[in-house]
């Protein structure tokens, strides 16, 4: 576009807006606790053929493990720490005395393709890391029940606890 042409289009009552350069002070941007393990605390676990070795999360509101073959990054933790204690609010869940421990764990982990799995027996939700990652998840459950609701697949598992 020529200028001519950009001043004739702002002369018509188009509008460009400005473009505003945000500084990256740290006081500006959101901070996520770190991912603190507790390497002491290893629950040992197997999913058909895969044996699974969880580390504890010690610094999180719900009762959480990460798999030893993958690293966690704060904000993953953070968005699914927050997804359950919402899908638990969301279920009207306050007894936490026998919720499932929630073991995050690899893809070729979890081996179904699914993006999470309560197992009865043991009382465990498996849930996928990329689970933590709202635009992979989005396009995940797209074609679940509630394909836009980002507590849709937590709550779906929850429900299946609930029926146990």
């Amino acid at each position: 576009m020529t200028y001519k042409n950009w001043k004739k289009n702002v002369d018509n009552g188009f509008k460009f807006e400005q473009k505003i350069k945000i500084s990256k002070n740290i006081n500006e941007e959101q901070l996520f606790r770190p991912v603190n393990l507790d390497k002491n605390n290893v629950l040992k676990s197997d999913r058909g053929n895969i044996n699974i070795s969880a580390y504890k999360i010690i610094n999180t509101k719900n009762n959480l493990y990460v798999s030893k073959n993958i690293e966690l990054k704060p904000k993953e933790l953070h968005k699914i720490d927050l997804s359950i204690t919402q899908s638990l609010e969301k279920l009207k869940i306050v007894n936490s005395d026998n919720l499932p421990t929630i073991v995050i764990i690899d893809s070729s982990e979890m081996q179904t393709g699914a993006m999470a799995s309560y197992n009865a027996i043991k009382n465990k939700l498996y849930i996928d890391k990329v689970i933590g990652n709202k635009v992979k998840l989005l396009e995940l459950q797209k074609d679940a029940a509630s394909p836009k609701n980002i507590l849709s697949t937590y709550v779906h598992e929850y429900i299946h606890w609930m029926d146990a």
